[in-house]
């Protein structure tokens, strides 16, 4: 193992870069959920470099269940959801062009064709009411549902939108999910929530992240991130009629720059590019 310093103990970010090199190349490892959760962090800054985005797009949530005709939400998931001031982005993450799926891509394209922003956030709504047995119409939206479901599992009157207005607007964003999004994990910890009921987090960051009643003013567009440009044929059937609501990202044609911030230190989108997506993807 390389990256040792002077006292020979290895170097954290030489250790975590050759355990992620390994795991991809290791049989019946899922690359894809390693550096699902490593891009997370700085998805929507990475997008930009090869997407068009119509203003400053935002990171919303992850693993958004997707309900089809045949596939329920808990078995088909978007793996980011970023918005912009026009479009909600449902974002794809592919690390072996092999993984391509007709299926996946066709349960994309039912999301592309019929609905729009406000159907797919009622879906989601409509689970998250399912998995903790809310049956009535009252205060249904998402905000609501929430609200009604942190109150009762706090037993207080306030809900998750109250705590976020509650904080000072003047708040840094990052600083303002990290609290919020310590809050929920708190009360979900001390819960023992689990299994689908883990919903409520992705609730949770829609709410903290965006305005749910814009979502209906927005249409629904696909980012689709894999290692290279492809000639498949399943790709191409797909993109039949599709051009305006389908970008790529391709992983060989990311660039670094090496930027440093006020301390000397690389920033950690320059780290991960370097470090671990470069190697990775480019030849």
């Amino acid at each position: 193992m390389s990256g040792k310093n002077d006292t020979g103990s290895i170097m954290l970010d030489e250790l975590i870069c050759d355990s992620v090199l390994n795991d991809y190349y290791s049989a019946g490892i899922k690359a894809e959920v390693v550096l699902d959760t490593m891009m997370t962090p700085v998805i929507a800054d990475l997008l930009k470099e090869q997407i068009s985005f119509s203003g400053e797009p935002v990171y919303i949530t992850k693993e958004f269940p997707l309900k089809t005709a045949t596939i329920d939400h808990r078995n088909r998931k978007a793996d980011y959801v970023l918005m912009d001031n026009k479009s909600i982005y449902l974002v794809e993450l592919k690390t072996s062009m092999g993984s391509i799926d007709k299926e996946q891509l066709d349960a994309y394209g039912e999301k592309l064709e019929k609905y729009d922003g406000k159907k797919l956030l009622d879906e989601f709504t409509e689970l998250l009411k399912s998995v903790f047995g809310i049956i009535d119409e009252e205060n249904s939206d998402l905000v609501s549902v929430t609200d009604r479901i942190v109150k009762s599992l706090t037993n207080s009157k306030t809900g998750f939108s109250d705590r976020v207005s509650s904080l000072s607007k003047s708040d840094p964003l990052e600083e303002h999910r990290e609290v919020t999004e310590q809050s929920i994990r708190t009360l979900m910890k001390n819960k023992k929530i689990k299994s689908s009921q883990k919903f409520l987090f992705q609730a949770a960051q829609i709410v903290n992240n965006s305005i749910p009643s814009d979502w209906g003013t927005k249409d629904i567009k696909l980012i689709y991130m894999m290692p290279c440009k492809s000639r498949s044929k399943i790709l191409e059937d797909f993109m039949d009629g599709r051009e305006a609501q389908v970008q790529y990202f391709y992983f060989d044609k990311i660039s670094s720059g090496s930027k440093r911030d006020n301390a000397g230190e690389m920033l950690y989108i320059d780290w991960l590019k370097e470090k671990i997506l470069m190697p990775l993807f480019l030849a």
